[in-house]
């Protein structure tokens, strides 16, 4: 008998005495019967449906998957309010792989996404390559991050100064010794887009969604560890219920902290610095009415942190960075855009590289959060250290949307078969956090 198959029998006979329910997409909480599941996956973003998807695809049919999320118009999500964009240029070869294997999943989203033979909603995936520039200084970094991403069969192609003025002309290369691009399995999608796929296969698998607020946790000692038992929530209705759990997983992004709190986190006598807060970052849509439509606009990220890609032939343009300090960090206790930021630390840079984007005029923006690791600014991905039935998958920093499927693909492997498989992903743990060790990307910015 496969490890896998060992794995499914004993969550099917972890409950003693007793028959699993399946679990359906339109079964009710008000049913007691279906106040139990196997596994109930906290947060039902693009990590959390992956997550639930990839397992129910893997699982018997009677292997209930719960995910519980708090907002299903995803009206102040990560997932839907990022800018979608996919990339093969990191330094650790975790996340090249995880990126390269959502690019795999992207050009085959009909073989993993169809239902009933029916193709999925078009993401609008558009491979047109990122282009990361480099000043003098930073020139060494990109190039041996290039060895390593060339390493791991990333696409990519180095460029001088001389041959990126011949293959990109209307970008001002002034400053710059050197670039990367990627010839193939990066540029942009549409986040919504691909969620909403997701999250239609996983209920159809038999992912039951459930709208609630998680607000607390029921935990007993299981031998050196201890154990959650039960999750409290409550609907919108305000009714609060339990549902009982033998596998949790974490995927609440930005308020990770608050679930961790609630988990016990609190209480734990080593002292924990849990590192996952929201950062608030804004989103400018300009109009470039100067852009000649037929080039063809890669996303471009300047050696200052400053993006920008292309979202129609008209000449709109999506922008942004993260502020240049912690001094400009905006606040988080809203979602309003500070229009001052383009101006000063967006706009300028963009004009400078692209004579064309001198007379941008915005057309609309908005703000989001990312989930934030402010030790290494990588995720934390696996068990949970102190609690036995509890997984993690969260703390992205900005990279959750291109890494969804992969880390889905992974998470169901941790959980079925007991281990990594296809992609390792154990230096992204506990271990790091708890002995302060940063595990950081050595990208230029």
């Amino acid at each position: 008998m496969s490890i896998q198959a060992t794995r499914i029998l004993r969550f099917r006979s972890i409950r003693l005495n007793r028959t699993i329910t399946t679990t359906t997409a339109t079964a009710t909480l008000n049913d007691k019967s279906n106040n139990r599941t196997d596994i109930a996956i906290f947060g039902g973003g693009i990590i959390g449906s992956s997550i639930a998807y990839f397992i129910k695809d893997k699982a018997p049919i009677n292997l209930g998957v719960t995910v519980i999320e708090r907002d299903p118009y995803y009206t102040r999500a990560s997932t839907t309010l990022s800018v979608g964009g996919i990339r093969q240029q990191f330094s650790l070869p975790e996340n090249i792989q995880l990126s390269m294997f959502t690019a795999r999943f992207l050009q085959n989203i009909r073989q993993y996404l169809s239902i009933l033979d029916q193709p999925p909603s078009d993401v609008a995936y558009h491979q047109m390559g990122y282009l990361t520039l480099a000043d003098n200084h930073q020139a060494s970094i990109l190039w041996e991050n290039f060895q390593i991403q060339k390493q791991y069969g990333a696409s990519i192609e180095w460029l001088t100064n001389e041959q990126l003025s011949k293959k990109f002309p209307m970008i001002n290369t002034n400053g710059i010794e050197a670039a990367v691009f990627g010839t193939a399995n990066e540029g942009w999608f549409d986040p919504y887009r691909l969620l909403v796929a997701m999250k239609s296969k996983a209920k159809f698998l038999g992912t039951k969604f459930v709208h609630a607020n998680v607000i607390g946790f029921h935990h007993d000692n299981d031998g050196s560890k201890k154990k959650c038992q039960k999750v409290s929530i409550r609907q919108p209705d305000g009714n609060e219920m339990e549902i009982m759990f033998d596998i949790g997983v974490v995927c609440t992004g930005y308020d990770s902290k608050q679930i961790a709190k609630y988990i016990g986190y609190d209480d734990i006598q080593r002292r924990i610095n849990f590192p996952i807060e929201p950062r608030k970052r804004y989103v400018f849509v300009v109009d470039c009415r100067n852009y000649d439509p037929d080039y063809k606009f890669p996303f471009l990220l300047d050696k200052t942190g400053v993006y920008c890609r292309q979202e129609s032939q008209k000449g709109i343009f999506i922008c942004g960075r993260s502020p240049p300090t912690l001094v400009e960090e905006p606040e988080i206790d809203n979602l309003d855009v500070d229009y001052s930021f383009f101006d000063e630390y967006v706009h300028p840079i963009l004009a400078e590289r692209m004579p064309c984007f001198e007379a941008l005029k915005i057309k609309s923006a908005w703000a989001g959060f990312y989930d934030y690791n402010h030790l290494d600014q990588n995720p934390i991905v696996g068990m949970d250290p102190f609690y036995s039935n509890i997984y993690w998958a969260t703390g992205f920093s900005g990279h959750g949307i291109q890494m969804g499927p992969a880390i889905g693909h992974a998470m169901m492997e941790l959980i079925l078969n007991g281990r990594f498989e296809t992609i390792n992903l154990e230096r992204f743990g506990w271990d790091r956090i708890l002995n302060n060790r940063p595990l950081k990307e050595r990208n230029i910015y």
